[in-house]
């Protein structure tokens, strides 16, 4: 299926449907940093983030990983009207921490799963190295009102990087 949509960061995960069994993490467990990464690993993107890309604004929620499931809602606006949702689940899949895009609502046919996940330095590294873009995603909470959102892979042959700084939203907007 193509899709024709505005080249934003949207369209990067614009990538089709999956359907594995999806287990969350379960309670206790060991502290183990040699250990497979867990969803509450990713404790510290919890909290709204808004940030700029290509000329639009970037919000993305993240809840708490309570219940072995972050369940992201993301949009971006251009001229006050939004033009691109997208879901991210980051759930055990396979028995593997997992990323999976929901573009546009609709679940990908491409998953990430954690190459790297460091509680301590608030980093976690999503890839599919089989996918031509994006193959890596990487989240970097670099104090606690910034995150990092780095989209890497190639189109055509030639490498491609997409970067958003986010900031920590404090409060509600009333609208």
């Amino acid at each position: 299926m193509k899709w024709a949509i505005p080249a934003t960061l949207g369209t990067v995960l614009a990538l089709g449907a999956i359907g594995p069994i999806i287990a969350s993490d379960p309670p206790g467990g060991s502290d183990d940093r040699a250990a497979t990464p867990k969803v509450r690993d990713l404790h510290w993107l919890a909290g709204h983030w808004r940030g700029t890309v290509d000329g639009g604004t970037w919000e993305a929620s993240y809840p708490s990983p309570e219940g072995g499931v972050v369940v992201s809602a993301n949009k971006e606006l251009r001229d006050g009207k939004v033009v691109m949702i997208e879901f991210e689940r980051f759930a055990k899949v396979a028995g593997k921490l997992t990323l999976i895009p929901y573009p546009f609502g609709k679940e990908s046919e491409v998953a990430f799963t954690a190459e790297r996940v460091d509680r301590e330095a608030r980093r976690a590294v999503f890839a599919n190295p089989d996918h031509a873009f994006p193959q890596r995603i990487t989240y970097h909470q670099t104090d606690p009102d910034r995150l990092h959102v780095k989209i890497t892979g190639s189109r055509r042959g030639a490498p491609v990087t997409i970067t958003l700084d986010l900031r920590r939203v404090r409060g509600a907007d009333d609208d």
